[in-house]
């Protein structure tokens, strides 16, 4: 069971009458009506942050579209061991790079978006640099 820890908010006088007026209404202490916005405010930022990534993966054209709509967003993909069993793609934080979760966890695969866009998903980064040729050894 999760464990209350008290918390200190600044509040001006008209917002503290407001949240009294609020909680008295709903039936509720001032804490648990705000335990209750916060609790609701919080799993509306989930859903809308599922929301856009299932938009972004909804109208993208190719990779470089997604990669796009997704950075919007605040999202970026990225490939790795950590994107599920099949080493898949994970949906990270942008431009942190935190991973998030696997694409998988979304109900989509790696290997259909692959059908859907025709390639396969480009690697993250630059390519290598090109190394300088090294200088021929003369025999003497």
């Amino acid at each position: 069971m999760a464990q209350d820890r008290p918390v200190t908010l600044a509040l001006d006088t008209d917002m503290l009458v407001a949240l009294g007026r609020a909680a008295r209404a709903a039936g509720a202490s001032p804490s648990d009506y705000v335990r209750a916005c916060l609790a609701r405010a919080l799993a509306d930022k989930a859903g809308s942050a599922e929301a856009a990534l299932r938009l972004a993966l909804a109208q993208a054209g190719d990779w470089v579209d997604l990669q796009g709509r997704l950075r919007r967003a605040g999202f970026v993909l990225r490939q790795g061991v950590d994107g599920g069993a099949d080493g898949g793609l994970t949906v990270h934080s942008w431009p942190r790079e935190r991973p998030l979760m696997p694409l998988s966890a979304l109900g989509i695969s790696t290997a259909a978006l692959t059908l859907r866009y025709g390639a396969v998903f480009p690697p993250s980064g630059l390519p290598a640099p090109l190394r300088p040729a090294r200088p021929a050894i003369r025999a003497a």
